[in-house]
């Protein structure tokens, strides 16, 4: 049997979830030797597989985030580090002669503000349309809802926002919220919009209604009555992810630029991904160079490790903590974090005119971004760096960054 032959059988017996962690472990060993011999004699049949390679390791990423049995989920935990491990023997931009004919269509990315056009890989392409074509495998980003214990509005009173709302409630400051859409209806939320809701770069419209729940929350701890750091400012819908809260790096790159189209001086992105791309830092150097700060959750792993776009320099990176101001369990821990922010049992507004109780970076990072724009009036740019010198110390800057962010402090 030749090598490609090979290397299709073993990719054509892939499950996700799969039946046990051994068969899977066993079948991506066996990939592993198979691409390794594939570079030696013959390098773009290598790079078609490992493009597919690729797609495997998306898939696996996704199912993680769906109940497993726990048999299957330490399957796709390995199966995810293995071929981890293979896509990073080579971090370099491939040219794939992609010879699937599964593979339907090709989409070139033209963007504004970054010298760079990827593909869409979860569409296929045909071969006639890929040959000689550079092919950026694209990240995808994550999110997720986790459910937590109802509580009261513990949250804002720890970080003193309720002291400053007699001098500043974030008025006239502009917010886009890269999530899943947001429910704008909603009436704790519906006065935070003007007649621009926003965008929808998934289904490419001006209505960016929340199908998912994440994005309703996060924009209620921003702004919302109630629930919110800062109730005056103004709220932008930029949907990027789907009703299962994934999407992809293309949107994300194309909600920033919107962004920066529409001179928004303030992103919150509550998703991630432990994938580096050289294309989503240039677009965030351009965020910085058109003086608009990007606050992401620093991700819910619970260990030391990157997770982008709040690893990036420039970025605003936010950890969670509990009641207590003790990092919460599943916050990660790395020398690029910013900020501690509540981020577990936060009450905040739901699709349908509901509220719903979550945890999670996702929901700390909103603090921070509601921060910002009660200081933004009166500190402007340097708004970030009276939040720094004041934040409230907790403890190590790996687990806390500069500590809890504290805005009546600063004012």
């Amino acid at each position: 049997m030749s090598l490609k032959q090979r290397a299709k059988e073993i990719l054509a017996h892939k499950r996700i979830p799969g039946i046990d962690q051994d068969s899977i472990r066993a079948d991506v060993e066996e990939l592993g030797r198979i691409l390794y011999s594939l570079a030696k004699h013959n390098p773009i049949e290598e790079q078609t597989i490992r493009m597919q390679t690729r797609l495997l390791y998306e898939r696996a990423q996704r199912s993680l985030y769906h109940p497993t049995p726990l048999i299957i989920r330490k399957g796709l935990e390995e199966l995810v580090e293995q071929l981890q491990d293979i896509l990073e023997e080579k971090q370099t931009t491939h040219t794939f002669f992609v010879q699937d004919q599964r593979i339907k269509h090709a989409q070139a990315i033209p963007f504004k503000h970054v010298p760079y056009a990827t593909i869409h890989l979860d569409r296929y392409a045909y071969q006639e349309l890929c040959r000689d074509v550079t092919l950026i495998p694209e990240k995808t980003y994550e999110t997720r809802r986790v459910p937590a214990q109802a509580s009261t509005v513990w949250n804002i009173q720890q970080i003193g926002a309720q002291h400053i709302w007699n001098k500043t409630q974030g008025e006239g400051v502009r917010i886009g919220v890269i999530d899943t859409g947001i429910d704008y209806t909603h009436e704790r939320l519906a006065h935070c919009f003007g007649e621009q809701k926003g965008y929808d770069f998934i289904h490419q419209t001006n209505n960016p209604l929340d199908d998912n729940g994440h994005g309703t929350h996060v924009a209620g701890t921003i702004a919302s009555r109630e629930y919110g750091v800062a109730p005056q400012a103004t709220l932008y819908a930029l949907k990027i992810l789907n009703k299962q809260g994934m999407g992809r790096e293309s949107d994300f790159i194309h909600a920033c630029e919107w962004a920066i189209t529409e001179n928004i001086p303030l992103l919150n992105a509550s998703l991630g991904s432990k994938t580096y791309s050289p294309v989503e830092e240039a677009i965030i150097r351009e965020l910085t160079k058109h003086g608009i700060t990007l606050v992401a959750a620093a991700g819910n792993s619970g260990v030391e490790e990157y997770i982008y776009p709040a690893s990036y320099p420039g970025v605003i990176s936010v950890g969670a903590t509990d009641k207590h101001k003790r990092r919460a369990t599943f916050s990660t821990k790395n020398n690029r974090l910013s900020f501690s922010a509540p981020g577990t049992a936060i009450t905040s507004t739901a699709p349908g005119g509901k509220t719903a109780t979550l945890q999670g970076t996702s929901m700390a990072c909103p603090h921070v971004s509601g921060s910002i724009a009660l200081l933004h009036t009166a500190y402007g740019a340097e708004a970030i760096n009276k939040l720094t010198r004041t934040a409230e110390t907790l403890g190590d800057k790996k687990e806390y960054g500069a500590g809890l962010i504290r805005p009546d402090y600063a004012l």
